[in-house]
């Protein structure tokens, strides 16, 4: 178990090496085993290379496979990182998770994200709503001040950065 962790871990860190070419990054990735490139950490930090080369549409279609296979959090979140323009696709996608995996936390996160993205600010804000309640932390609130800021509420924008600050200063 530690031989795997410890491996896992030097994978993901040389994959998230930032000056790693885009065609070393496709070697490093083929060279790893089947079980390393089934590692969250591991497709995190190929997922984050593939978008630092400008590949985000292999990013978006790799990370989608991964969490059809294995539903991981932290990769739901990294989703919805993943730039694609329009986030049509993408938007889809969270959606027909949502059907399983409506309370997770990552895919409200990447959900969020998205909404945001498309000035969506409804869907967004329901979102952050829920995350705030279930897991309050500073970014929740600051993204919810970005959409109350978008939407034109700017009093609850003022209400929710205060209460970000609070929180990360508690």
């Amino acid at each position: 178990d530690e031989a795997n962790s410890l491996q896992r871990d030097c994978a993901a860190k040389v994959l998230r090496e930032a000056h790693t070419p885009a065609e070393a990054l496709d070697g490093l990735w083929t060279s790893l085993s089947k079980p390393l490139r089934a590692a969250p950490t591991v497709v995190a930090a190929y997922v984050q290379g593939l978008c630092r080369a400008g590949r985000e549409d292999e990013a978006e279609k790799l990370l989608a496979r991964q969490l059809d296979r294995e539903w991981e959090s932290d990769l739901a979140a990294l989703y919805g990182e993943i730039e694609l323009t329009p986030a049509t696709r993408q938007l889809r996608k969270v959606e027909s998770w949502a059907g399983r995996h409506d309370a997770d936390p990552g895919l409200r996160l990447a959900r969020a994200r998205l909404a945001m993205r498309e000035r969506l600010w409804g869907p967004a804000r329901v979102q952050l709503e829920a995350l705030v309640v279930e897991h309050p932390r500073p970014l929740f609130y600051r993204m919810l001040a970005d959409v109350a800021e978008g939407s034109g509420d700017m009093d609850a924008a003022q209400r929710y950065r205060k209460q970000g600050l609070e929180l990360a200063t508690a």
